[in-house]
């Protein structure tokens, strides 16, 4: 459905109780919660339409925000219930279109990967993304400045010097959907630190609305004083009333609350008087503002799968080209599909003539599908970067920006308030993030909390993906190993007083995790002073635990060594030898620490027995600072 312009009403009334800045979603929001509070509000559009950046087409075609993400819980999902608004859940995690598991991958020429490439592509990218994870936390705990996704990256590849091409295409293809088509911006652009730093989800899987995201727009537009073409130019908030200098002359207000587009912002397109303070101008500057830009192909006939809804692209070159690609049959029966180019792609395509985007069209196509590509019948291109009222698609956590970036540009300035996704510290870059906002300004204004969504628990991102990282490789790790061999994880990890406090469900997970490794007498384990990455779990013979040359200590079967390495500097205080011939269990600190959070009653569970245990010191035999238990069972971080 189209966003149609509301009917501009009399211009001789120029002053409003509140002003609202543009009639985006959280405008929209902000102003219909004040209105049914009894406020006189008008809503100054600059485009000759409402929405903002949600944009249906006559056709049913989304130009603009398109995916409810995360359904359970989601505001935008429980007011589309509320008013009978019909959505159509699609799966998915907004990495991967629909969800991975229905994900048609192809590498160019059209060759589609088989489940066990899949498989093997996924799992490489997981161990990447670990990687990089561990890269964060421990340049976090040291205290150095942050840096680009793509560094996290190249630390990623030095653990895997024997990759092959086809391997790093896997892991580039992964790279450019994670940041290009989720947060709009490139792996140099997006901050290790922040990109997802508290960012909360819902219930898995997108939706989308099936009557177009422009009717929750048209919804929310109900009975309010929308005055559409008018371009705001300049805001003097020194004294009230509130001056608003625009295209259509000027209004007054006793409150304003500016909506636009972080973008807009970010250009300078309005003025202020007094200028925004200068915490508030460099967060502007601080935050990213993203492009992820859409071009909907139009054939006369389907030459694709019909039930397929998405695809993904696995090019050699990723860096010039799309990752995934939607089929609008699916969801829209629409014969057409809709490329999605983020990052550098979609800005390279944003100047091209009609001919020459016509011929990266049939290029890329022609290469994923591996055949002639019939004619367009119509192309349409989304041109967000291009927009002068928009600027950019959404907000992303760049380099150099932080979460009390977002939290400062949301603070008011009364009478001047501000929202939109870009004020949303919970979920800045979304629908529901400009929603949230749009309330939360409305209720500050009126002193009224009850306007509020009600609270809902939600899931931290990070955490979230850590989560189904770890299930994968539980799924993969419980095909591999043989009964037997499971057995004899299960049998020794009783019979630790460090795991068998775990419950016997959630132990027999933690089994899959756990590596076997043998040692012949005599040889060295770990040395003192390694990095300390991984935990042991002696499942047959001794070890002999030596400080400095000076054996301190031994561990037998059941024994557990180095757990508290995770909790340390991650440095060995000991050096490990087989006393004899020696069975260990090993498994990594990533995966373990990926299991306590999966499985929080054990990690209640082994910090009670820590602390109940907890170890009384004396200076070590060197004299080097190093410390060991009194009664010589315990020696940290070895």
């Amino acid at each position: 459905m189209h966003s149609q312009p509301k009917k501009r009403k009399s211009m001789e009334n120029k002053h409003a109780s509140i002003v609202v800045i543009g009639a985006g979603l959280s405008g929209l929001t902000a102003a219909s919660a004040l209105q049914d509070h009894g406020q006189s509000v008008t809503v100054l559009e600059a485009r000759d339409r409402i929405g903002g950046r949600l944009f249906t087409l006559s056709d049913g075609l989304e130009m603009g925000a398109q995916w409810i993400h995360g359904t359970e819980g989601n505001p935008i999902n429980d007011f589309a219930r509320r008013n009978a608004i019909p959505t159509l859940f699609v799966g998915g995690d907004s990495s991967y279109i629909g969800g991975w598991e229905h994900l048609d991958l192809r590498a160019d020429g059209g060759a589609c990967l088989s489940e066990q490439e899949k498989q093997e592509c996924i799992i490489l990218w997981d161990r990447i993304h670990d990687h990089m994870e561990s890269f964060r936390r421990k340049r976090s705990e040291k205290n150095q400045p942050d840096c680009s996704i793509e560094i996290a990256l190249e630390y990623a590849l030095e653990k895997f010097p024997h990759l092959t091409r086809r391997q790093h295409q896997y892991i580039q293809w992964h790279l450019c959907a994670f940041v290009r088509d989720d947060y709009a911006a490139d792996s140099h652009k997006l901050s290790t630190f922040f990109w997802d730093d508290g960012f909360e989800v819902y219930g898995y899987g997108d939706s989308i609305v099936l009557s177009g995201y422009s009717s929750i727009a048209q919804q929310l537009s109900k009975n309010i004083d929308i005055r559409t073409g008018i371009v705001v130019r300049h805001i003097n908030y020194e004294k009230l009333p509130v001056q608003i200098e625009t295209s259509a002359g000027r209004f007054t207000a006793d409150k304003v609350i500016v909506t636009v587009p972080l973008g807009v912002l970010k250009n300078n397109d309005i003025q202020f008087s007094p200028s925004l303070p200068a915490d508030k101008r460099r967060a502007i500057n601080n935050l990213g503002f993203g492009c992820l830009e859409k071009v909907a192909v139009y054939f006369d006939s389907v030459f694709w799968s019909k039930d397929q809804y998405a695809y993904g692209c696995l090019s050699e070159n990723i860096g010039q080209k799309p990752t995934q690609i939607v089929n609008l049959l699916k969801t829209n029966n629409i014969p057409a599909l809709m490329i999605l180019a983020g990052g550098l792609p979609g800005e390279r395509i944003q100047n091209l003539s009609v001919d020459a985007l016509e011929e990266w069209i049939t290029g890329i196509l022609g290469d994923f599908f591996g055949c002639p590509i019939p004619k367009p019948t119509k192309i349409l291109h989304s041109n967000w970067l291009s927009d002068p009222f928009s600027r950019g698609s959404y907000t992303y956590m760049a380099l150099h920006a932080t979460p009390s970036d977002i939290e400062t540009l949301s603070t008011p300035l009364d009478p001047l308030f501000f929202c939109g996704e870009a004020t949303c510290r919970q979920y800045w870059g979304t629908t529901q993030g400009a929603y949230v906002t749009g309330l939360r300004t409305a209720a500050t204004i009126l002193n009224n909390p009850r306007i509020l969504p009600p609270s809902h628990f939600t899931e931290n991102r990070r955490w979230r993906m850590a989560m189904i990282r770890v299930a994968r490789f539980l799924s993969v790790k419980k095909a591999e190993l043989d009964p037997e061999r499971l057995k004899i994880i299960t049998e020794s990890l009783k019979q630790s007083d460090v795991f068998s406090v775990i419950s016997s469900s959630e132990l027999y997970s933690l089994a899959y995790l756990f590596d076997i490794r043998l040692f012949k007498t005599g040889q060295s384990i770990c040395k003192q002073g390694d990095d300390a990455a991984e935990v042991y779990v002696v499942s047959k013979g001794t070890v002999d635990i030596c400080v400095s040359g000076i054996k301190i200590a031994q561990r037998t079967t059941g024994s557990v060594i180095g757990e508290y390495g995770m909790f340390a500097d991650h440095k060995r205080t000991a050096t490990l030898l087989a006393a004899s011939d020696v069975t260990l269990l090993v498994l990594d600190y990533e995966r373990f620490s990926q299991f306590l959070m999966a499985f929080p009653d054990a990690l209640f569970r082994l910090f009670q027995y820590t602390v109940i245990n907890m170890p009384q010191f004396a200076p070590s035999p060197s004299g080097d600072g190093d410390h060991t238990r009194i009664d010589d069972q315990w020696s940290p971080g070895s």
